[in-house]
């Protein structure tokens, strides 16, 4: 590796490392606290480092705009998501005319029939699985299953690794199962020890993709195929495809062209959130909030959304960003190819937020009493450490912006691949490669920009993810070491005033999130649960689902205490597991990926293995 990359890799590092040499030039802590002990006499105050201070306060104030814009934008974030969820699941169950209207004005295909522009939509959705347990795979089909596209537009992928020694039993299981309950089922096997590769949720989910585009990309309606990433224990309401649907069919006939849209649903906790830990609560409340923060009402050219677990993305812009990357730096697996979409698309991917939760369970244990409460505790900073790993998408989207140069050299760069595709592009048939280009070229346009303004939209999403829960952490850190000190070597009236300022800019934004958590996120919860209670309802599986509901009541002890204890949450499984990432990123990339524990029902059903026919191979070329 070379230094040019390890520095990208590491610029969560080395930016703290620089921050660290930035308080003790400013503040003195370390020098003042040294002299206090060895060298009393020499306590004495000197000039004020003008410049360190200068930039210390600049930077302070900067990260606490950040820390205050956060929450204003999460309350208005919560309050449209609720509002759109209620109105969109308040609408009739029948499938949506408008999309049929919709598909009717979309121009046929060659020898195509008009009447089938709504059948050729399919739901490819990939299932990813490593030592799941079954009956948590068999809940989440059950309710795909439920779903009126169901039958006629569902594809299901499973997607087991090789490295699991029930994953094709479980498959198997499965399919006979739910054999007639969707369009197609089907299960891939990713091989294990593939060069380049390492295990995780980005490299399986590659390997089905391969599947999928192997599957339908000599197909005329190869456009229409829709691939959904999902978590094992995730539930989608049927209101989230047919959505997705309406909004497809949309883009193809108000833009003719192919659909180059990355659609992310908001995510909730509302299943065994009432049976875990509060720590361990919290902590999935505030990841909940992040994904939260970028829901928008409207897609704009300027919208930057980072899904979290579940999205769906066209097989063409799948084609398009080359797929999933299988190696150590896509662990964020869900960032990493909103990341290559983004950049694959020229900055000008289409994001759009669906007003349909899927469900998520908290992380837990089957151990129960004091070890399982540490095991818990143990588990979610693990879960943490992981999410936290994804940092190294910082450097990927700077390397990435890098690359961006003029139109000039990038039309010769395309002549080049333009020659090199017409040579011979065995894996994607020619008319594919000719349509993909011509769609790019039309909807993108040809002109590269590096400074935009949703590129700094962008990087400042970044920033917030990787960069301001540790900066924030060690600057207050700093500070209040800092107003302790009884002889401060250096000191000014600016900066004690900026340290006043900053304390009421804290003050402030810790009161906006309490107004989010005790309002906003009350009413957000409440019409996630009512949204999947109703479905549920309505596709007959509420009573035995009725326990997978866990509901919240906004002024009582627990709910007070989570609102009370999102600092500490905040601490342990924000800052702690992000410093551990980052001093660990200075040697080495790779993380043993860890499948974080589900709770497990047990579902009285007779399950049969028999070998069948419907696993989809590949052959890896080792």
């Amino acid at each position: 590796m070379g230094f040019l990359r390890w520095s990208l890799r590491c610029i969560p590092g080395l930016s703290t490392f620089c921050l660290l040499i930035l308080l003790e030039c400013a503040l003195k802590i370390v020098q003042t606290e040294w002299l206090a002990f060895y060298y009393p006499p020499f306590l004495k105050r000197g000039p004020a480092p003008v410049f360190a201070q200068a930039l210390f306060i600049f930077y302070t104030i900067f990260l606490h705009v950040l820390a205050l814009i956060f929450p204003l934008r999460l309350i208005a974030s919560a309050w449209t998501a609720t509002k759109q969820i209620r109105i969109t699941h308040n609408r009739p169950t029948t499938f949506s005319r408008e999309a049929l209207n919709v598909a009717e004005n979309i121009p046929s295909q060659p020898g195509q029939d008009d009447s089938k522009q709504s059948s050729c939509v399919i739901m490819a959705i990939v299932v990813p699985s490593y030592k799941e347990d079954i009956e948590i795979l068999e809940t989440s089909l059950r309710v795909l299953a439920s779903h009126l596209l169901a039958k006629t537009s569902y594809d299901i992928f499973l997607a087991m690794e090789e490295r699991d020694p029930n994953g094709v039993n479980v498959a198997q299981n499965l399919i006979q199962l739910f054999s007639g309950s969707f369009r197609e089922i089907q299960f891939t096997v990713h091989p294990a020890h593939l060069p380049g590769e390492v295990p995780g949720k980005s490299s399986n989910v590659s390997w089905a993709a391969k599947a999928i585009e192997q599957k339908y990309v000599n197909n005329p309606d190869w456009p229409g195929v829709l691939i959904t990433v999902m978590d094992s224990d995730t539930h989608l309401l049927s209101q989230y495809f047919e959505t997705i649907l309406t909004h497809h069919l949309r883009n193809r006939r108000e833009r003719g062209l192919i659909d180059m849209t990355l659609y992310i649903p908001p995510i909730i906790f509302d299943r065994n959130a009432h049976l875990v830990p509060q720590l361990v609560r919290i902590a999935d409340l505030m990841w909940c909030g992040a994904g939260l923060s970028c829901y928008n009402k409207s897609s704009s050219p300027t919208t930057v959304a980072i899904p979290t677990a579940v999205y769906t993305v066209p097989l063409p812009l799948v084609c398009l960003a080359d797929g999933w990357d299988t190696g150590s730096e896509a662990i964020g697996e869900d960032m990493h190819m909103m990341l290559k979409c983004y950049f694959a698309t020229n900055g000008r991917l289409k994001i759009v937020s669906i007003p349909s939760p899927a469900s998520q369970c908290n992380i837990t244990t089957a151990t129960a009493g004091i070890r399982g409460w540490i095991a818990n505790h143990c588990a979610r900073y693990s879960q943490a450490l992981r999410h936290m790993w994804g940092c190294l998408d910082t450097g990927y989207a700077v390397r990435q912006w890098c690359k961006i140069r003029t139109a000039a050299a990038r039309s010769e760069d395309q002549s080049i691949e333009s020659e090199m595709s017409s040579s011979g592009n065995q894996r994607r048939p020619r008319h594919v490669e000719l349509r993909l280009k011509l769609s790019q070229y039309a909807l993108h346009g040809p002109n590269l920009q590096r400074f935009t303004y949703r590129n700094l939209v962008l990087f400042s999403r970044l920033f917030e993810a990787h960069f301001l829960p540790l900066h924030l952490f060690f600057v207050l850190l700093a500070s209040a070491m800092y107003t302790a000190l009884p002889y401060p070597i250096t000191s000014c009236r600016i900066l004690t005033a900026v340290m006043d300022l900053t304390g009421y800019l804290r003050g402030v934004s810790f009161a906006f999130m309490t107004i989010y958590f005790v309002i906003f996120y009350e009413r957000y919860h409440q019409a996630c649960i009512q949204a999947r209670e109703k479905e549920m309802k309505r596709a007959g599986l509420y009573e035995e689902m009725a326990h997978e509901f866990s509901y919240r009541g906004r002024f009582s002890l627990t709910t007070l205490l989570d609102y009370a204890m999102f600092p500490i949450a905040g601490t342990i499984y924000g800052s702690a597991p992000l410093l551990q990432a980052i001093v660990s990123h200075f040697w080495t990339e790779k993380l043993v990926y860890l499948v974080s524990a589900k709770p497990v029902k047990v579902l009285a059903t007779n399950l049969v293995v028999q070998p069948g026919s419907d696993r989809v191979e590949l052959r890896a070329d080792v």
